[in-house]
């Protein structure tokens, strides 16, 4: 005679569960496994992995394709033999806390964002993007925020875009360009002037190099 489940559904030993019982577990574990899956200890995957959401507590090892579409988490070591795919859309983000160590790249893309320009500001969010344009309307101070933590080198590029009139640029870090002399932008409308800023000391000092003029 079958017993009475306990809470949660675990088998008492001895107990004889019914059809319906079996079926039950069944479809809830399965539902469990489709929802929000966590383990405790390793995975270990021999054909492809495909998770909606992944959150190992221990180490992953896939033999062949790693894919999550939505959001994972391995708070282990992570090793896959095959391809891995992170994200299922260009506007995902993927959060890297530790270091890369060497990971060959065959080609990358940097994130373009819209510098935002307002009440004689031109702000640029590192946290959005490496690559920023806007367009030059009046006297204008480039301000650049968070910039990465001092010992992390970061280079980022601006592309200034002129309206027609010459209009003084300022930089509310301090910039270092070559001679000591900071560009003057192009006032031609439409023309577009190229700047890269690299600093090594977390925004404190950013160096400047002009690319380009006029274009």
């Amino acid at each position: 005679m079958a017993g009475t489940w306990t809470t949660p559904r675990t088998w008492v030993d001895g107990e004889t569960p019914t059809g319906a019982q079996f079926n039950t577990q069944l479809r809830d574990q399965l539902n469990y496994l489709k929802s929000d899956p966590v383990f405790d200890g390793n995975v270990v995957v021999s054909g492809t992995l495909t998770a909606n959401v992944a959150n190992v507590g221990g180490n992953a090892t896939v033999s062949a394709n790693l894919q999550v579409n939505g959001s994972g988490g391995v708070n282990g070591s992570l090793s896959v033999l095959g391809q891995t795919q992170l994200g299922d859309a260009l506007a995902d983000s993927v959060n890297i806390v530790g270091l890369i160590v060497g990971a060959p790249l065959r080609n990358y893309t940097e994130t373009r964002a819209a510098a935002v320009v307002a009440s004689g500001g031109f702000s640029c969010d590192c946290n959005q993007g490496t690559y920023f344009t806007g367009t030059v309307v009046e006297a204008t101070t480039v301000v650049i925020q968070n910039p990465p933590a001092p010992g992390r080198v970061l280079g980022i590029t601006i592309i200034f875009i002129g309206n027609g009139n010459v209009y003084p640029v300022y930089w509310q870090a301090p910039v270092r360009w070559p001679g000591g002399v900071a560009p003057v932008m192009t006032g031609v409308s439409g023309k577009r002037d190229i700047v890269t800023l690299l600093t090594e000391d977390g925004g404190a000092t950013w160096y400047g190099v002009i690319v380009g003029q006029g274009y």
